[in-house]
């Protein structure tokens, strides 16, 4: 501490010799210079006049300006090359600090023990030299006691920056010939280096500073500068081996890399935690700064800004480098960018994207986001990135029209709103696409306030595709910002895109009632974005209006949101959404009730969800994924869902969910290359292709699981132009089998018949790819394009009960004309609906055939890849399902169908025989197993008789091993005596399990967990108490089923545990925010942003209705206060203590007791930002602008005088603050004099203001 008493002393003395003229020896006035850096007026002069002519370009909205926001500068613009693209990691690593919403005071502490170290160093308060504040108007901060540690211009951080300064073999730094308007050569002017890296409160548009303020605390990115030497105030840059020329022409950074890693090794290492974000060994960041001229004088010549991945193996003290910036000299020290090429880049390693243009042309957000437009007049990025790329804070959605919402301007957000500066507004359109709107207010002109640049104060109305990855590539555009007057142009795909014209951006885009621009948007279902509508990519009209906009002169801007239907009932509603975790495929079907079953495939195993009226709920465990395992698929047979799987170079597996865990029920005889896989009532079918496709030579098989064990059912094709692509479908006692020889695209389809497969109907079909369906004697075809290029796609029927064999197109148009990668079919009545995702639309849509051809239900369902897609009919709706292959999530889907007719033909023909399998009692069927007494060809119930595949048959024997009372069964079971399963008895139904009957206890029947009273019977529609997991309530629907996940009454809103179904009471966290329910009747409390008081403790209800959990909140009340909240939500109250740090709560109101607090007669001080208590003892420290004395016990002084030994002992007094009295203190006992520095107390004679004075020797009081 007296090394840096000594340098701080040092400092002061060579700064008041060169106020006064002189010099002392040469090389000292460098160590001014370098502690003391002073600002260069006269480029102050130039950004100032840079500023202001600059400004009245973008007002005018000129070409020169068009130019400049499109391309920013040849040096710095991200005009990411094929190269670059290609060495960038292609998975986003997304930052996230995890800190509590409200807990800005707790990250500021680190900055508080920062400045207690700085005061720490001074012996007295004589050598200080801060400001009358306390602060300091030095840029450059103190450095580490470790001289082995890499300089850093902070001590704490979450966020690591290592920053490499790299120069040529033909590097001079002699910029006289360049005259650009800013010449900070980070040589020369290293003190720009610490302005523009980090930057201050005095100085917010530093690198550090502006993440630090635009994240709320959350992102503090500890710069560390391995080349600096505090001790000479330079930077000396690694010289690399060759040219400048040399290391561009590789068009790769990664020979340039591994040099400076090689030398920042030889040189000792770093001695700073370079990952302090990451858990790997990895630094969080590199930035290297490039020299931007070369012996010829060139400058930029060169290289430009860009952000990459490094794929080395080389080590930075053990760390590997991975994430890096490149950015020249001359883009960030002489230009006009300044800290916004920094941030740029580096939001770019945070996952955020480039939303300028390449090229221009274009400018789609422009002055709006940094991430299109940098320079060192910082802006903030667009609040939706700032929500959805680094957490930073949460956007509440809009479905519905709000009279009177109002947001905060970004630049007013605090820590304790910073949820309230936008609203995202949806529709039922798109998964995909929605819309937010964004209150930003201009910075002042000349300031350092952050949007300064901006077009003006106001809100904007924006447009996000979740589907566009960024800007740079051209439309459709991640990010669009509307304004009035612009228009479509057609793009080189032959559709319309947004023109995204600059000068109505720059003149119209914000909205006030300032601008007289209060309104936008239409409800007009006819009118586009050129008539002032809020459109989405495609064009249509999202019908949202908002208006009533109000005044954009304070920190909040309200107006209204209209939402009207513009698709007059067209659009498709969205039933339900759930995110998989990062599945990469689904599978699903519904069961007769309308429950829809879910396969998800995640890289840790294979997991089954239910989705019904009351929510989601998981289906036992997952099933372990096997190596080499593909195509899962999810059916139904006999109550229990079954998954089936092909696994490379090897047998189909099936397996069935027993109620506890997954079964294994069969394995295929052969290898399985293609897999697909139905059911019905008779059993589980599996049709697969195996051969080799080199020689051709190849077989289609299928084979059939039900009750009594698996059968194979022979060889549907053989093939030397290599048989795959098999679809099956069973109904009507029929199997039939499509299947595509790949050679010539011929398409063929074989039906089961008595143990051959043959040929249905005159075939001379071709396609790339196609599906089979049956329904009521009648096979469907689903077919696309005849042969690569050739996209149009046809129904093709064929009647089983027609003597014609032929197959016949159900309508005579194409269903589509582009490729189709996902299809289904589904029927509604008799009216099959086709449900297709384009591959050139990249819609999903729902065709029917209706009086002129092919219709289209609705509004496209989807504008988005999709995988897993089906459909299906229930209770007169359409009902889709399918995964969102950008975020993962599965969407249930429906829109109601007026069409249920038939296509024609197919009627079954009584007594007689039919195509297959048809049930015709007394009679026969073409294909099926020889059955006395009336033969089906699959299973169709058929009494008196047998069925083919295992349906119960009373009288008669069955297929597949059924009970069946009074008979006997296929495969020689005897009928059982013991009662299993439901049983009616006296009217009333029971379960029983091995003849015993469930009574007082919970049991797993029919895929649910249900309750059995004393007398056996099931609770219906009622809530239970179980002693089980501690006690619980469960409650039970109206068929008997336990309840999980939300459910809302008449009384309110109830959640159930998602695995015990316990009814939720008190706090509890769901999908990762807090609700609290009554203790006493588990309704979810109802409450925004307001404190109240539940079942005796006070709780905080944020706005979207969920309780502060391990949380601080701001509060209004009591004068302002900040209240915390424990893990439990209850207001914390007395003493806490933290890792942080102690603090206080009032007993009463539960404020946060910051400054001198009185506690059981004693006085303790707590930091005035933070809330913690000062840990001091015995000794006088500077906190809080102010000098205090701490007596032993770490209670402050307060209205109190204390003798201190040191400066040879003095007395100095403290307020009823606790801070040091300093100059007159006139008092009821006489005036007192306490000098201005050390806060002695004055005694004898003393010379003040110009006077004397005679102070009383013992007491201090002024006596003449």
């Amino acid at each position: 501490m007296k090394r840096i008493l000594v340098k701080r002393f040092l400092s002061l003395i060579l700064s008041l010799c060169m106020i006064l003229g002189g010099n002392l020896v040469g090389g000292m006035d460098v160590l001014a210079a370098s502690v003391e850096p002073t600002e260069n007026t006269t480029d102050s002069a130039l950004v100032d006049s840079f500023e202001e002519n600059s400004e009245d370009a973008f007002l005018a909205g000129t070409a020169e300006e068009a130019t400049l926001e499109s391309k920013v500068s040849d040096e710095v613009a991200e005009q990411e090359s094929e190269d670059m693209i290609l060495e960038t990691n292609s998975e986003e690593e997304v930052f996230n600090a995890n800190s509590l919403e409200g807990k800005t005071e707790e990250s500021l502490v680190e900055l508080e023990e920062e400045i207690d170290l700085d005061s720490e160093n001074e012996a007295s308060p004589n050598a200080e030299s801060l400001a009358e504040d306390g602060t300091s108007d030095e840029v450059v901060p103190y450095s580490t006691e470790n001289s082995a540690r890499a300089y850093t211009t902070s001590t704490t951080g979450n966020f690591s920056n290592l920053v490499i300064f790299v120069d040529f073999a033909d590097t001079s730094h002699d910029h006289s010939n360049i005259s650009t308007f800013n010449n900070n050569c980070h040589v020369n002017h290293p003190d720009k280096v610490f302005e523009f890296f980090d930057g201050s409160e005095a100085k917010p548009r530093g690198f550090r500073q502006y993440l630090y303020n635009i994240s709320y605390g959350a992102l503090q990115v500890m710069n560390i500068f391995p080349q600096y030497d505090a001790s000479t105030g330079k930077f000396t840059p690694y010289k690399l081996k060759y040219n400048a020329e040399h290391y561009y022409s590789q068009n790769t950074d990664s020979e340039m890399i591994a040099e400076i890693i090689a030398q920042l090794n030889a040189s000792g290492g770093v001695g700073v935690d370079l990952h302090l974000s990451k858990n790997e060994n990895i630094v969080d960041n590199m930035t290297i700064v490039v020299a931007c001229d070369d012996a010829e004088g060139n400058a930029n010549k060169h290289f430009y800004g860009h952000k990459a991945t490094y794929r080395g193996d080389e080590q930075v003290d053990g760390n590997l480098v991975r994430d890096y910036n490149l950015v020249t000299e001359g883009g960030v020290f002489m230009g006009s960018n300044q800290s916004g090429v920094l941030v740029h880049e580096f939001l770019h390693t945070l996952g955020y994207q480039d939303l300028y243009v390449n090229g221009g042309g274009a400018t789609p957000v422009g002055m709006w986001d940094i991430m299109a437009s940098a320079d060192y007049r910082m802006k903030y990025p667009l609040a939706y990135f700032r929500s959805h790329y680094t957490k930073w804070f949460s956007i509440p959605e809009v479905t519905t029209s709000q009279k009177g919402y109002s947001i905060y301007a970004a630049s007013a957000a605090t820590a304790a709103t910073k949820d309230r500066q936008a609203v995202i507004l949806k529709t039922a359109y798109s998964d995909t696409e929605f819309f937010v709107l964004e209150y930003r207010r201009k910075g002042a002109y000349g300031s350092e306030d952050y949007d300064a640049n901006v077009p003006g104060s106001g809100l904007i109305i924006y447009r996000i595709n979740t589907n566009a990855y960024r800007n740079y590539d051209g439309a459709p555009w991640q990010a669009y910002v509307f304004r009035p007057g612009d228009s479509y142009a057609i793009g080189s795909d032959g559709k319309k895109y947004e023109q995204a014209q600059i000068n109505p951006l720059m003149n119209g885009s914000f909205f006030s009632a300032e601008t007289n621009r209060t309104s936008y948007g239409t409800s007009d279902a006819t009118k586009s974005l050129e008539d002032g509508a809020i459109t989405y990519s495609d064009g249509m009209n999202s019908g949202i209006v908002i208006e009533n906009i109000g005044s954009a002169a304070g920190d909040q801007i309200t107006f209204d949101i209209t939402f009207t239907d513009s698709s007059n009932g067209a659009y498709w509603t969205t039933v339900s959404s759930q995110d998989t975790q990062g599945a990469s495929g689904i599978d699903s079907y519904m069961d007769s009730d309308g429950t829809i079953y879910y396969l998800q495939d995640r890289t840790n195993g294979i997991y089954l969800y239910r989705y019904q009226s009351t929510g989601w709920s998981q289906v036992g465990s997952g099933l372990s994924k096997e190596s080499g395992a593909y195509g899962y698929q999810l059916v139904q047979y006999n109550g229990s869902p079954y998954i089936a799987y092909g696994v490379s170079n090897s047998a189909a597996k099936l397996y069935r969910w027993n109620g506890s865990g997954w079964e294994k029920v069969y394995a295929t005889a052969g290898v399985a290359n293609e897999l697909d896989v139905t059911s019905d009532s008779s059993g589980v079918y599996l049709a697969y292709s195996n051969g080799d496709m080199g020689n051709g030579n190849s077989e289609v098989r299928v084979c059939k699981y039900a009750a009594g064990g698996g059968t194979e059912l022979g060889v549907v094709a053989k093939s030397s132009q290599y048989a795959c692509n098999p679809s099956i479908a069973v109904g009507d006692g029929r199997i039939v089998v499509l299947y595509k020889e790949s050679f010539n695209n011929g398409m063929y389809v074989k039906q089961y018949n008595n143990g051959s497969w043959n040929l249905v109907g005159n075939q001379n079909l071709k396609a790339n790819n196609g599906i089979i369906k049956l329904h009521k004697g009648k096979a469907y075809l689903l077919k696309n394009g005849e042969s690569f290029g050739v996209n149009d796609s046809y129904l093709y029927m064929y009647d089983f009960a027609s003597s014609s064999g032929n197959w016949t197109k159900a309508a005579e148009a194409a269903y589509a004309n582009e490729s189709i990668p996902e299809v289904d079919i589904c029927f509604h009545g008799d009216a099959p609906h086709i449900v297709y995702l384009g591959g050139k639309s990249n819609q999903v849509y729902v065709k029917y055939i209706g009086d002129g051809g092919w219709e289209q239900l609705g509004t496209p369902v989807a504008s988005e890849y999709v995988s897993g897609l089906r459909g299906y009919s229930y209770n007169g709706e359409i009902y889709l399902t399918y995964m969102a292959n950008s975020a993962k999530k599965i969407y249930i889907k429906s829109h109601e169908s007026q069409t249920t007719g038939g296509v024609g033909g197919g009627t079954t023909d009584p007594g007689g025989n039919t195509g297959g399998g048809t049930t015709n009692p007394g009679g026969s069927t073409g294909g099926g197993t020889t059955d006395p007494g009336g033969n089906t060809g699959g299973g169709t119930t058929n009494p008196g008789g047998n069925t083919g595949g295992g349906t119960t048959d009373p009288g008669g024997n069955t297929g597949g091993g059924t009970t069946n009372p009074g008979g006997s069964t296929g495969e020689g079971t005897k009928p059982s005596t013991t009662k299993n399963g439901w049983v009616y008895e006296n009217g009333q139904r029971y379960f029983y399990e091995n003849g015993v009957k469930a009574a007082s206890k919970e049991a797993f029947v029919d895929d649910y967990w249900r309750w059995f009273d004393a007398d056996g019977t099931m609770a219906v529609s009622k809530d239970v108490y179980q002693m089980s997991n501690g006690g619980k309530w469960v409650r039970y629907d109206s068929s008997g089923r336990m309840i999980k996940g939300w459910n809302s009454t008449n009384q309110g809103s109830y959640y159930f545990d998602l695995t015990t179904g316990a009814m939720a009471k008190g706090v509890k966290e769901i999908g990762g925010k807090y609700y609290y329910f009554s203790k006493t009747t588990g309704i979810k409390a109802e409450f925004s942003s307001k404190e109240v008081p539940l079942d005796g403790d006070w709780y905080w209800f944020d706005v979207d209705g969920t309780v502060a959990v391990s949380k601080d909140v701001y509060q209004w009340s009591n004068g302002g206060k900040w209240v915390r909240y424990d893990a439990n939500g209850r207001m914390v109250k007395g003493w806490e203590n933290t890792s942080r740090g102690t603090y206080y709560f009032d007993p009463i109101t539960g404020a946060m007791a910051k400054g001198v607090k009185e506690i059981d007669g004693k006085f303790y001080y707590f930091y005035k930002v933070t809330g913690v208590k000062a840990e001091f003892s015995g000794q006088e420290t500077f906190v809080d602008d102010y000098w205090r004395w701490f007596d032993a016990d770490g209670t402050v002084a307060v209205s109190k005088d204390v003798y201190q030994w040191s400066s040879g002992g003095k007395w100095v007094r403290y307020d009823a603050s606790g801070g040091m009295v300093k100059g007159w203190d006139h008092t009821f006992w006489g005036s007192y004099y306490f000098d201005l520095t050390t806060g002695a107390m004055a005694k004898g004679l003393c010379y003040i203001d110009g006077r004397w004075y005679y102070f009383d020797q013992n007491t201090g009081i002024l006596r003449w």
